[in-house]
């Protein structure tokens, strides 16, 4: 029975796991109330729950090979809101 052969990528891509997420520049002053991860689709985000009230997910985006930062502001004030 022959062995199976597995494709092994010649590219390295250095995602710098060991690494904290980066912070948005937008929002970089204000301090991180709370940390959480979420799952939104089939994307794993870090959720970080800012002081003002604005919100920013993170996640890495492998097909980029860059970190994507996205960025609500007023969250919790919609939040109350409702």
């Amino acid at each position: 029975m022959p062995r199976k052969q597995y494709y092994k990528s010649k590219k390295v891509i250095e995602t710098y796991d060991h690494l904290p997420p980066p912070r948005s520049n937008k929002y970089a002053l204000s301090k991180v109330a709370k940390e959480q991860a979420v799952k939104i689709g089939d994307n794993r985000y870090l959720m970080r729950t800012l002081e003002c009230g604005a919100v920013e997910l993170v996640r890495y985006d492998y097909t980029a090979n860059k970190w994507a930062v996205l960025c609500f502001s007023g969250i919790a004030q919609q939040a109350q809101a409702v």
